[in-house]
């Protein structure tokens, strides 16, 4: 039998509870800051080596069940969904589990090759149902959001969608995707006109920036009814509701009416 030795315990650990709680957020719909993921994962790879040194009380499913609160905590606490967060990712944990056990025999069996197997096997299996199941069963609401730029302010309804993954290459920043109808009343009327000619961004980008004095960019999607492209995006004053500005993108063939909203966001 292998000798596991601590290093490797909490190394191994550590990062299947980095991932689990990656996917969680994914899964949930809800943006996670770096740090805490980390901190919460050194949580869990040094009360894992803590179990398996001591076990006793420790490898008991109470104090496991505390330790991954804490962790869910460090995460997402403060947040209203943290409920639901927290039993996602009690349940992704114990499905991640089930897997190591049915392929590798678990951590306890020893063996690290049919560990990082069973991991793997579990990374692809969560990678599809991230794609495929969750998104279509995630929970979307539509709320009220407010735009402001140069003085000027936009209401919006805005669809909240856990598939809305699209950001600036550049400045990381998300893009909450709109029509050039909706953010009209932002700008001057040449520019508004300018918006909502359909013309193609890229002949759009010099001609808005002379007239407005704004730096538009552009920024390439897969999926806005067509299969790839660039939206014009814009960066605003304020979005009401969000710490993390996001830009604007203005998508000329975007086609959400009848959805009694206006532009699509994220979560």
């Amino acid at each position: 039998m292998r000798v596991l030795y601590p290093d490797e315990i909490f190394i191994v650990n550590a990062l299947a509870d980095y991932v689990l709680l990656i996917l969680t957020a994914r899964v949930t719909g809800g943006g996670v800051k770096r740090v805490r993921v980390v901190l919460a994962s050194v949580l869990g790879g040094a009360y894992s080596v803590l179990a398996a040194l001591n076990g006793g009380f420790f490898a008991s499913p109470v104090p496991a069940l505390a330790a991954a609160v804490v962790m869910a905590l460090t995460v997402f606490g403060g947040k209203k969904s943290f409920a639901r967060r927290l039993f996602c990712f009690l349940g992704l944990s114990a499905a991640f589990g089930g897997i190591l056990t049915a392929v590798g025999g678990g951590l306890g069996g020893g063996n690290m090759k049919l560990f990082a197997a069973a991991f793997l096997v579990s990374w692809a299996a969560f990678a599809f149902f991230l794609r495929g199941g969750a998104k279509s069963v995630a929970l979307r609401r539509v709320e009220d959001i407010e735009i402001g730029l140069a003085g000027r302010k936009a209401k919006l309804r805005a669809l909240i969608d856990t598939g809305n993954d699209l950001r600036d290459p550049v400045s990381g920043r998300r893009v909450i995707v709109t029509t050039a109808d909706a953010v009209s009343s932002l700008f001057e009327p040449g520019a508004a006109a300018l918006l909502k000619s359909g013309k193609d961004p890229v002949s759009l980008l010099p001609e808005l920036s002379e007239k407005t004095g704004l730096c538009f960019s552009l920024v390439p999607y897969r999926s806005l009814g067509v299969e790839s492209g660039l939206i014009l995006c814009f960066r605003p004053d304020f979005v009401s509701g969000r710490s993390d500005l996001p830009l604007v993108g203005v998508a000329a063939g975007l086609n959400i009416e009848g959805g009694g909203y206006s532009a699509i966001g994220y979560c």
